[in-house]
């Protein structure tokens, strides 16, 4: 999952403008309550330098950060006015017209930064990103490679043109950009993790050195453990699976692996015909995440290995009961009720 370089945004208190010509100075006014510190102080600034277009693209990003798109806009626009041949106030900008859903506004915004400085690289990776979202993988490279070809050193264009090749189902060309990205940092997690899921839907063992290399830069990763214990999994090393997979259990942040990681432990017992460890590992993965219908699947499978029928039959209606259309509960839950009634 790629983490965009966009903010998102709502609507949350408006900014206390001038009124009548007069800079207004009070502090605490009704339409300042409750805004946060960092916006107050940079009002007190603007109140002193109304003309510094700076401030106002910086009041813009913060009103973006705490969720105020429209007073973004408002001070984005302000600064582009005051300072129009400074591309940085045409990025925010189009941050700002993303957040508020404006996709192509933001393109527009994007490009005018670019019309303004064609060498400008932020816009460029921007483009890049928004074209990455709009899935039109081929337009992002090409604005990403434009980026590279400005500063060779900068990573970023490598990373996000790997992710893109990704999507696109060119992992050749995504491995040779991820690398890349390595060459110019090698301590970036997400080049890392990257590799480590290509190589694991090759089975390439050389999958664990990137999960590893990961785990070195971010020694709590659970998406890392969790990557390496399915890696293992698949290869058949249930050890190390079980190990890698009880490493997530135990972080105290475990980015939503917690469900999937007790899933695998549950799945690796069932290989071993380890039910009853299975059917509580299972019951652990349904206790971190109550809508895993295919967890209550697999304990009900569990129960039924076990010779328990009754419980069997309730864990297959509950998955049913979350996702009707899971034909696999539904076979299993249809074949233990013949088995209930049927004569001794």
């Amino acid at each position: 999952m790629i983490r965009h370089l966009w903010t998102s945004g709502a609507l949350m208190a408006a900014i206390l403008f001038l009124a009548a010509g007069c800079r207004q100075k009070a502090v605490n006014t009704e339409e300042e309550v409750g805004l946060p510190d960092t916006i107050l102080k940079i009002n007190r600034l603007i109140d002193d330098k109304p003309n510094d277009a700076s401030l106002y693209d910086t009041r813009a990003k913060l009103y973006i950060e705490y969720k105020d798109p429209r007073s973004a806009l408002a001070d984005a626009e302000k600064a582009i006015a005051l300072e129009p041949k400074e591309p940085d106030y045409y990025v925010t900008r189009g941050d700002v017209f993303f957040s508020l859903g404006k996709v192509h506004d933001a393109i527009s915004s994007l490009k005018q930064a670019r019309s303004v400085s064609s060498t400008h690289i932020p816009s460029l990776l921007k483009l890049g990103e928004i074209y990455f979202f709009l899935k039109d993988y081929k337009t992002s490279i090409l604005y990403l490679d434009s980026a590279a070809k400005l500063d060779d050193t900068n990573p970023d264009p490598y990373l996000m043109s790997g992710f893109a090749l990704a999507e696109a189902g060119d992992t050749a060309n995504a491995i040779r950009y991820f690398n890349e990205t390595l060459k110019r940092d090698k301590n970036n997690y997400r080049a890392n993790i990257h590799l480590g899921v290509i190589y694991t839907h090759k089975l390439n063992p050389i999958a664990v050195e990137y999960y590893q290399n990961a785990l070195n830069i971010k020694p709590e990763s659970a998406e890392a453990f969790y990557n390496l214990g399915k890696f293992y999994q698949d290869m058949g090393k249930f050890n190390e699976a079980i190990d890698a997979y009880l490493a997530v259990t135990r972080l105290k942040d475990d980015m939503g692996f917690r469900d999937n990681a007790f899933y695998g432990l549950g799945y690796i017992h069932i290989e071993l015909k380890v039910y009853d460890t299975a059917r509580d590992y299972f019951g652990q993965a349904i206790q971190a995440n109550p809508a895993y219908y295919q967890a209550y699947y697999a304990k009900g499978y569990a129960h039924e290995r076990l010779g328990d029928l009754m419980n069997a039959k309730a864990y297959y209606d509950k998955a049913l009961e979350i996702n009707p259309g899971y034909e696999t509960a539904r076979e299993a839950r249809d074949q233990v009720v013949r088995l209930i009634n049927s004569p001794m």
